[in-house]
């Protein structure tokens, strides 16, 4: 949506026009669903005015959006880099959260060597990596999957990233 937000938070029937623009385009070039991401869930009160307004589309909304948008974009970084999954170790940091147990959820429809999952250890933490862990084994049982029993330090993951982009780029 082209406009600025000062402009859309204080002229709601610009606002729905726009919102109902962007939804009818998204439609018309076959997308299966849009994400709203910003203040467009907000605007369009969760997606139901959307969801009211445009039939037999889907709207999605936070936690899931950025699940498939960081899915898409790994899928897209292993294709560049010819990464072989079944010979590789895939790290998920966050991993007792929503979106990274969503993440690692996805990629372990994979072959993967390893999987490890990483998190802030504490009770809750250590309740939800195991949980997910039994999951990522039930989707797929020729994966390993391991838990991290230390959190990287913030030196390592800026070393580990750095290595990264210099491969994408």
């Amino acid at each position: 949506i082209p406009n600025y937000t000062e402009e859309l938070l204080k002229e709601k029937i610009l606002r729905q026009k726009k919102l109902l623009q962007a939804g009818m385009l998204a439609k018309r070039l076959n997308a299966k669903f849009a994400g709203m991401a910003g203040l467009i869930a907000s605007f369009s009160k969760g997606g139901k005015y959307l969801s009211d307004n445009i039939e037999d589309f889907g709207f999605t909304t936070g936690h899931a959006y950025t699940i498939a948008n960081i899915y898409e974009i790994t899928k897209e970084i292993i294709k560049r880099v010819s990464l072989d999954l079944s010979a590789s170790t895939v790290a998920i940091v966050g991993a007792a959260g929503s979106i990274g147990s969503g993440v690692a959820k996805l990629l372990s429809e994979n072959i993967i060597k390893n999987t490890l999952l990483i998190d802030v250890p504490n009770m809750v933490s250590s309740n939800k990596l195991n949980t997910l862990k039994d999951a990522l084994r039930e989707i797929n049982p020729n994966n390993q999957v391991m838990i991290s029993k230390r959190i990287m330090t913030s030196t390592v993951s800026i070393k580990v990233m750095k290595s990264l982009t210099a491969l994408v780029d």
